[in-house]
């Protein structure tokens, strides 16, 4: 026997030895609600690699200790409090609407877990988890904290050199972000209704220089997934730190004879209330598309304006002749192939453009002027 499913089995209250079990690789035991603990050999089994335990709101506190345990799901298990879990396997964990208080100290030892779920857990406190063991989780590269009550992401979250995405969407009471983690792609923080926008835009902005790769191909090839960076926070206005400005959903770049040229940090503002789908930006060049950078999935319903941060990649031959940008959505439907196109409704779009040094390839911050007139910083 390789599987056991058990899922909504609402009488079931516990299950029994399953020591000699010893080929099983799945339990699946979601939304036994009557469920109240789980037999010790569980931990004991050789080959298990998924435990599924979702919806299971009776379960209080919980032991797992596997070698080789991949996927462990207890989202929803709403009464669960204390949590000791190990495995030198465990790539996926959900922890999402569960009544922990703090991290488990037992999660450090889980070095190749790759994405952890902690939305909706009311009850969180990185002031009360051990000191720094968000840091230890080296293999991380998705964090979900969204609608937790969170004030502060804990300083050795920069530690986390492999983190692409990091979810921080309804964190109504988070106020600040002191440090990224530098391999960070996609930070969300829809309805972040504390944080403070100006220095959020600052940490972003500088997050972005350091952080994205050059596009060293002659080619462009598309579509893209915004790979060199997206954030998207609360936010009214844009710094005025930029180069171009427009009070449109496309703006033209002029002629730029400047060989070090590798991209451009896009910000626009979302107004209050934006719908669902994907923002794309299309590059033109003598009114022919030419390029275009798409994949950012907005939230459905933000409750005050946001700022948008995209960095987009040129590749050399948008060098010396002018271009431009247009934004756009496309809303998602039900019918997979009905999509409708509409130039994004943006109260304002401000380009900055990145450079790279010829000596090491790090992007440098560079404003650009209408004119020619440049200075570095």
């Amino acid at each position: 026997m390789e599987k056991i499913h058990l899922e909504a089995s609402r009488d079931l209250v516990e299950i029994p030895d399953l020591s000699k079990a010893e080929k099983l690789k799945r339990i699946d035991l979601s939304d036994c609600e009557s469920l109240r603990k789980l037999h010790p050999s569980i931990s004991s089994l050789p080959k298990l690699a998924h435990l599924e335990l979702s919806g299971c709101r009776k379960i209080e506190n919980l032991n797992v200790h596997s070698k080789y345990l991949q996927r462990l799901n207890l989202e929803g298990c709403s009464s669960l409090k204390e949590l000791s879990v190990t495995s030198h396997k465990m790539v996926f964990l959900d922890l999402s609407y569960t009544a922990i208080c703090s991290l488990p100290s037992s999660i450090q030892y889980n070095t190749e877990l790759a994405r952890l779920f902690l939305k909706g857990c009311d009850n969180l406190s990185f002031v009360q988890s051990p000191p720094n063991i968000i840091g230890h989780l080296f293999s991380l590269l998705l964090l979900d904290l969204s609608g937790t009550n969170v004030e502060s992401l804990p300083a050795s979250i920069k530690n986390l050199s492999m983190m692409k995405l990091l979810v921080l969407d309804d964190c109504r009471t988070l106020v600040s972000l002191l440090e990224l983690p530098r391999s960070l792609e996609m930070l969300t923080a829809y309805n972040c209704t504390s944080l403070e926008t100006v220095f959020t835009q600052l940490l972003v902005s500088e997050h972005m220089l350091q952080s994205c790769k050059p596009y060293l191909s002659k080619q462009y090839y598309y579509p893209k997934q915004f790979e060199g960076g997206c954030a998207v926070f609360p936010g009214d206005h844009i710094m005025n730190d930029f180069g171009f400005h427009a009070e449109d959903s496309s703006i033209t770049i002029p002629y730029l004879s400047l060989p070090e040229l590798c991209g451009f940090i896009c910000c626009f503002v979302l107004s209050e209330g934006s719908i669902e789908g994907h923002i794309s930006c299309s590059i033109y060049q003598d009114s022919e598309q030419v390029g275009i950078d798409e994949g950012q999935l907005l939230h459905t319903a933000l409750i005050s304006d946001h700022v948008v941060f995209l960095f987009v990649e040129i590749c050399d031959h948008f060098n010396g002749i002018p271009f431009k940008f247009q934004f756009n959505y496309y809303l998602i439907t039900m019918t997979p192939f009905d999509t409708k196109t509409n130039e994004l409704e943006s109260k304002s779009v401000i380009l900055q453009p990145t450079f790279r040094k010829k000596t090491n390839n790090e992007i440098v911050k560079l404003q650009i002027y209408l004119g020619n007139e440049y200075k570095g910083r």
